[in-house]
């Protein structure tokens, strides 16, 4: 196990850039997955973000990011083809109303989450009193690192 208690880690080093993808356990057993991003800011400081990703959810969050990446590689052949992803007879048919390639475009998917609440009342609810620890489970955090200054020794 990892320093930070992953069980696999892999990374991908850009620029100026860095992004961490980590699987991790919790206290119960259960897998899930981090993507963390790493920016190295010019004020010399390190900005981070990270999602959490749920074993529960993994199914689900692999089929979007597979129709994202499809979505990413056919617009990246449409360009580069010299087509743009909007002809001029596109153009026409959705400045007269109609638009026959209206099938061909990707959907929005919205999925309604067992979790959804409705809105906050000022009573705290069961959550709100749980630990910390637990009330953070299933969000994710933004952290800004600063970068120690050197000393010379």
């Amino acid at each position: 196990m990892g320093l930070r208690g992953e069980l696999f880690s892999t990374r991908v080093a850009r620029e100026n850039r860095t992004y961490f993808f980590n699987v991790k356990e919790n206290r119960l057993g259960e897998m899930f997955l981090t993507v963390v991003e790493s920016k190295h800011s010019s004020d010399g400081t390190f900005e981070r973000h990270q999602v959490m990703v749920f074993q529960e959810d993994f199914p689900d969050f692999a089929e979007a990011m597979e129709k994202v990446i499809g979505f990413m590689k056919k617009e990246r052949y449409k360009r580069a083809t010299g087509r743009d992803s909007r002809s001029r007879d596109d153009d026409r048919d959705r400045d007269s109303g109609h638009n026959r390639d209206r099938d061909d475009r990707p959907r929005r998917e919205h999925h309604a989450r067992s979790d959804d609440r409705a809105p906050a009342d000022d009573h705290p609810k069961a959550s709100d009193t749980a630990p910390q620890e637990e009330r953070v489970k299933k969000t994710g955090k933004v952290h800004t690192v600063k970068q120690r200054p050197r000393t010379k020794d």
